[in-house]
């Protein structure tokens, strides 16, 4: 959960102005490697038992028959689903969304590519996935990351937290927040929270505090066409 932390904060960067797209892109996944890094635990090493070889008997060979070839079945070829165009699937496609109008994909060396949309004030608002495997009951998971943004980002303010219902009938969270990045840059976030089983999603939004907020309305409406599956 820590790296979904410090990554959303990295999508407050990746918004921010300065640097092009694609070396916003190469900053984030540096920083992400680096932080994926710190906080992988090295596995203790477990000796391999030695196998002690078992004599083989010595059996009387038996005449063998001669088998009858039979005929190989032409396998069916199935058909393949066609996929919109407009929708961004997951790479492993446990999820699936539309994409925003403008928007498009962007490689970020994450666990799943992001969206970007159009750049606004020198901004570049971003959603960036990311999928952990907890037993924990969505409320319990989503208060235990919010306690990890609140102790990571002391300035961090919450604007509205829902629980919702979108109109396939999927629940999730709604957490809106701003806080300063690492990066000393201030900036808005919108975190969506989903469960398929144990699998748990988390879906962030970032964009400036001061613009781009029209953007606003159209992600609400591609989080409310999410689904789970291809």
């Amino acid at each position: 959960m820590k790296q979904i932390v410090l990554s959303l904060c990295l999508a407050l960067l990746l918004a921010a102005c300065g640097p092009s797209a694609e070396e916003k892109a190469t900053m984030t996944a540096t920083a992400m490697t680096a932080t994926a890094a710190s906080w992988t635990r090295t596995p203790t090493p477990t000796s391999t038992p030695t196998l002690t070889p078992t004599p083989t008997p010595t059996q009387t060979p038996t005449p063998t028959r001669t088998p009858t070839p039979t005929r190989t079945a032409t396998p069916t070829a199935s058909a393949t689903p066609t996929r919109d165009p407009n929708r961004y699937y997951a790479s492993d496609d446990s999820f699936s969304i539309m994409i925003p109008e403008g928007w498009e994909t962007v490689d970020l060396s994450l666990e799943h590519l992001g969206l970007v949309g159009p750049t606004t004030g020198g901004f570049t608002p971003n959603i960036i996935f990311f999928t952990e495997n907890s037993t924990a009951p969505m409320a319990m998971y989503s208060a235990l990351f919010q306690d990890n943004m609140a102790k990571l980002f002391t300035d961090l303010t919450t604007i509205s937290e829902e629980f919702l219902t979108t109109s396939s009938g999927l629940e999730y969270m709604r957490w809106e927040v701003e806080y300063t990045s690492f990066g000393d840059i201030r900036g808005h976030q919108v975190i969506y929270f989903f469960e398929h089983g144990d699998m748990k999603l988390v879906i962030a939004y970032s964009r400036s505090p001061l613009v781009g907020a029209e953007n606003d309305a159209v992600i609400e409406e591609a989080i409310d066409t999410l689904r789970f599956g291809s």
